[in-house]
């Protein structure tokens, strides 16, 4: 429910700077996992 309205009160162009922004820093976070598995 929460993210039904989180979709409809956000701009497209906002939510998807925010989806990018989460993938970017998935991504950062992998990278420094893979360079230092402990």
């Amino acid at each position: 429910v929460y993210l039904n309205i989180y979709k409809w009160q956000t701009p497209p162009l906002l939510r998807l700077a925010a989806e990018t922004y989460l993938l970017f820093l998935l991504n950062v976070i992998k990278k420094d996992q893979e360079r230092d598995p402990s």
